[in-house]
């Protein structure tokens, strides 16, 4: 993978891939610097691949609507039955289970729109 000026964050990267237990990364930085770009790139390394977006914030988004919009991606992405999740727990619990064989990258993309309406 050839990311101009992103040498150090790929070779973070494939580190982890090489492990046998999964990882949490959290890319931050200003918007719009190519964080996203970066992992996408990277998903090609893998044999599945999950990336859902988190809705932006508006004033009639809630919870629930970020739970329901993340079980679509599920479904669409896992080709999966009709989902409904009543709460995070029950929404991350399912991706685990969904997620469980194989090589997968699931990327969170905005994941502070996904919990910002949840108490």
């Amino acid at each position: 993978m050839n990311l101009l000026g992103r040498q150090t964050e790929v070779e973070l990267l494939n580190q982890l891939k090489v492990k046998r237990t999964p990882s949490l990364v959290c890319v931050r930085g200003r918007r719009r610097i190519g964080k996203s770009s970066l992992i996408q790139k990277f998903a090609k390394n893998f044999d599945h691949y999950i990336e859902i977006q988190g809705l932006p914030p508006r004033r009639a988004n809630t919870n629930q609507k970020q739970l329901d919009h993340f079980a679509k991606c599920l479904e669409k992405k896992m080709n999966l039955s009709k989902l409904n999740f009543t709460d995070w727990r029950e929404a991350f619990a399912h991706l685990a289970m969904a997620s469980a064989r194989g090589k997968f990258l699931v990327f969170l993309d905005e994941i502070s729109w996904m919990g910002k309406y949840d108490p």
